[in-house]
């Protein structure tokens, strides 16, 4: 049959609607859930106080997690709810016992503030409300609160002792026989669990002019995982996905449903009907059970789009259910080809793994070779630092020769102005001489005298004058030797200059980065004092929230221990002695605040929730004293005082390396005084040592010249000739010796000069050496503390190192669980093709009876379900939407 002759043929059979919608929800049972069924605090809260105890090792502990985990995640909550604005969302916490039979009800409501409002109007009936996520606060007026929003959403919660819409019971059969959870544990055969659902929430309607009780319409879907022990698993009124280890079972109910329609299953054909209740069989060995989760929720919110029923929009529904199917189908085909891709590309992810655990093995590598770098370096600062005393040393004893060579430098220039001045004299002299030749007889006597002193005193002369010639040439050998020196001493300074401020990096920039390093250290451990004092507040919170905190953690560990210990003599004596028993489980429950302790079995499930609770809060106190200890090492006088020093030794490298800069530029700028200095000391000493000979060679002329005269004093007539002659070479050599003392005055003069400035150069240098060695004792010390780091950063290279192979080493599991998805994927897809084939046609051409009738009906109960919108109290204009989580507590076997 066509479609468009279908939808002619059921036009007025409005009927299909709400039969469409809930099998729907049934059908796709599989994707309705919770998302974080105990989120936050609520999930703290109330595990700690009402969940079964754990006694299994550690490994079924972990078995019973992965359990829950799994559940959650098929109870996925795809489905939305009504599109309608939604401004409060309310989710009901039930936990219940294995039974179904609920011990307590947790409530959490969401008030959505869209528009950013100051204060939001609500209405509430629960008891101990709490914000849950923030510090805002309300004022109450009966049931009426007003939120001090500020802009923000509130998440609040509270508790209530309002009975639930839907209840659940759960029966168990072993081998044909009912038995109950606690017998039923570590028993094998054919097991049998069954979810029966009581709608409690009716309204009175009228229909067809009489008055009815319609049920407001909820969809309850339960949910379990079981084990590899469980075998030939079946549900009715649901499915079982198994993922290779596990059966997940989940079912789907409609209660009330059938009862508001006034129809039953013989209304329909085939296999469809309306369920009211889950049953699962299967094989069993060593029955354990973990959990069964069971999420209720208003039926209407799958039925109608926009919440708000209108039975004449058939047309419009069935072709929205045909397009809808038809991109579920599509959908699941997109998702698998995305799941392949997904899949396809793990490999490059490990690659990728690979490559980040290769650079961290790189990076410490580098890490210690930096660390050895700085070993080096610290030895070479260290034999720096010795050589200084050595350096200063020489400057001194340079300094003092400098001086001395200045002082004599000073004496050579006054004799060199005496001697300039006597040879002047002795240039007059022999002028004269020259001159009273001709008078030569009538001084013949005294010419004899005077020739006679004359030979005595060039022979003198000419000794003197030989002597000063060697001296020069020796103050010249000596001042040129000084001279090298001191243009070596400028290079080696210069080159000093260039290799500590003129690189890249120089040494004040380094320095400075290791300093502004330290700091960066000091600040992130002050940070992390604030960090553990926060992680401790929270706790402290935790245990508030037990009835205990961090002072009293330990008496309330010991009181504890007194009731557990105390239920556990009442059981002990209970075969011999039921009334005192009793009476002792009486006095424990008082004393823990009035629990209910009346059988023995009350006795064990409070002893084991004890052992819980001690366990936490000695968790709790092994946290603290943690945290305590931490915060105390970083607090530790002796630590900060280490810390501060730290940083004063970095800044002291710092300025060390400022100041060595500084000296060593200033004395490289003095060196090209000081050879200039030098140079000119030279030139001085060579210019003396010209003057000296010539002034050598004139005495010596003079003393040939006074012999020859000596001579010829007996033959004055005849070698009168001789003696103008003589006269006008004793004049020629005069003058020479008068040249050769004025080139020796200038000569010394320079010398005494340039002799100064390299006094006051050493000087200058001597000064700066003592800012030399505190500089590098300056660096010594950071130096030392720069390899202390380097070690420090070394001694985490493994754990770096580690924790990068446990990386590498889980992407394998990755990819493991990324082909489960992408197999989980492909069954999707199938189901999905299965479900528009199957499932769609056979609910439209189930239904064979007269729908007419049920109009007011299906209009009363859509009606009903719109109208139900919390659980607790809603403020007027708003619209809600709540869902309930049932949990059951574990059903397991004894130790």
């Amino acid at each position: 049959m066509k479609l468009p002759e279908l939808k002619k043929k059921f036009t007025k059979k409005y009927v299909i609607r709400i039969i469409a919608g809930v099998l729907v929800v049934g059908m796709v049972g599989t994707g309705v859930s919770t998302a974080n069924v105990f989120a936050a605090k609520t999930a703290q809260e109330s595990t700690e106080s009402t969940e079964s105890t754990e006694k299994d090792s550690k490994k079924s502990d972990t078995k019973d997690s992965d359990a829950e985990s799994k559940l959650k995640d098929a109870l996925d909550d795809s489905i939305k709810f009504s599109e309608k604005e939604i401004g409060k969302e309310e989710t009901v916490y039930v936990l219940a016992d294995s039974t179904g039979k609920e011990r307590k009800v947790i409530v959490s409501d969401h008030l959505i503030n869209d528009e950013n409002k100051d204060t939001i109007e609500d209405a509430s009936t629960l008891k101990d409300i709490e914000n849950v996520k923030g510090d805002e606060t309300f004022k109450q007026d009966g049931s009426k609160l007003t939120w001090q929003a500020d802009g923000n959403d509130i998440y609040y919660q509270g508790t209530s002792t309002k009975e639930t819409p839907v209840s659940q019971t759960i029966t168990y059969s072993l081998d044909g026989k009912e038995v109950k959870p606690e017998e039923l544990a570590g028993k094998s055969g054919k097991v049998t669990i069954r979810f029966d659902y009581t709608n409690n929430e009716t309204v009175k309607t009228k229909i067809d002019g009489k008055e009815e009780e319609i049920y407001v319409p909820f969809a309850a879907i339960s949910g379990m995982v079981l084990d590899d022990s469980f075998s030939n698993v079946k549900v009715t009124n649901g499915k079982v996905i198994s993922d290779g280890k596990n059966n997940i079972v989940v079912g789907y109910a409609l209660p009330g449903l059938k009862e508001s329609l006034d129809v039953d299953d013989s209304d329909f054909d085939g296999d469809v009907s309306i369920p009211d209740y889950v049953e699962v069989t299967a094989d069993v060995e060593n029955f354990s059970l973990s959990t069964t989760m069971t999420v209720v929720m208003n039926a209407t919110n799958f039925i109608s789009k926009d919440g708000d029923a209108d039975l004449s929009e058939v047309d419009d529904m069935l072709d929205t259910l045909t397009d809808a199917t038809d991109q579920l189908k599509d959908g699941s085909g997109e998702l698998a080809d995305g799941v392949d891709t997904l899949k396809s590309k793990m490999g490059e992810f490990k690659d990728g793994v690979g490559t980040l655990k290769n650079g961290i093995k790189d990076y410490t590598d580098g890490a210690s070779t930096l660390s050895t770098g700085i070993g080096t370096l610290k030895s070479g600062v260290d034999t720096l630092a010795g050589s200084v005393p050595t350096l200063i040393s020489g400057v001194g004893t340079l300094k003092d020769g400098s001086a001395s060579a200045a002082k004599g430098a000073s004496s050579l220039k006054d004799g060199a102005g005496t001697l300039k001045k006597g040879a002047k004299d002795v240039s007059t002299g022999a002028n004269t001489l020259s001159k009273g030749a001709s008078d030569l007889s009538t001084g013949a006597n005294t010419l004899s005298t005077g020739v006679n002193d004359l030979s005595t005193g060039a022979d003198t002369l000419s000794t003197g004058a030989s002597d000063l010639s060697t001296g020069a040439d020796t103050l010249a050998a000596g001042a040129s030797s000084l001279n090298t020196g001191v243009q070596t001493l400028a290079k080696g300074v210069k080159d000093l200059n260039t290799a500590v401020n003129g690189g890249e990096t120089t040494l004040a920039g380094g320095a400075s980065a290791v300093s502004a390093g330290v700091d960066t250290l000091v600040g992130k451990l002050g940070d992390m004092a604030a960090t553990l004092q926060t992680k401790k507040d929270q706790i402290n919170a935790n245990l508030q929230a037990n009835g205990t905190s961090i002072e009293n953690a330990q008496a309330t560990i010991e009181s504890l221990k007194s009731a557990q210990s105390n239920l556990m003599n009442g059981i002990a004596m209970y075969s011999t002695n039921s009334t005192g028993a009793t009476a002792l489980f009486t006095q424990v429950g008082q004393a823990l605040g009035g629990v209910s302790i009346n059988s023995v079995d009350d006795a064990m499930t409070v002893a084991v929730s004890l052992s819980d609770k001690i366990a936490t809060i000695g968790q709790a106190q092994g946290a603290v004293s943690a945290i305590d200890e931490a915060a105390s090492q970083i607090s530790d006088p002796t630590t900060q005082a280490q810390l501060t020093a730290l940083q004063a030794g970095a800044k002291q490298v710092a300025d060390g390396a400022a100041q060595a800069s500084g000296a060593i530029s200033t004395m490289a700028g003095k060196m090209d005084d000081l050879t200039s200095g030098s140079g000119q000391v030279a030139q001085g000493a060579s210019d003396l040592a010209t003057g000296a000979g010539t002034l050598k060679k004139g005495a010596s002329d003079l003393a040939t010249g006074a012999t020859k005269l000596k001579k010829g004093a007996g033959d004055l007539a005849t070698g009168a000739g001789t003696l103008k002659k003589g006269a006008g070479d004793l004049a020629t050599g005069a003058g020479q010796v008068a040249d050769g003392a004025t080139t020796l005055h200038k000569g010394a003069s320079d010398l005494s000069d340039g002799l100064n400035t390299l006094d006051g150069g050493i000087g200058q240098l001597k000064e700066k050496a003592g800012s030399l060695a505190t500089g590098a004792e300056q660096l010594k010390s950071g130096t030392d503390q720069l390899a202390t780091g380097a070690s420090t950063l070394v001694s985490n290279n493994q754990k770096l190192n580690d924790g990068a192979g446990t990386l590498s080493d889980g992407t394998d599991a990755i990819i493991d669980g990324v082909g489960e998805l992408s197999d989980g994927a492909h069954q999707l897809a199938d189901g999905i093709t299965e479900f528009s084939e199957d499932g769609i046609d056979e609910i439209i051409n189930s239904y064979n009876g007269d729908i007419e009738p049920l109009v007011d009906r299906i209009q009363a109960v859509l009606d009903a379900g719109a109208d139900y919108q919390t659980y607790t109290d809603i403020a007027d204009g708003v619209n809600g939407s709540v869902k309930f989580i049932i949990k059951t507590d574990a059903v397991k076997a004894e130790d």
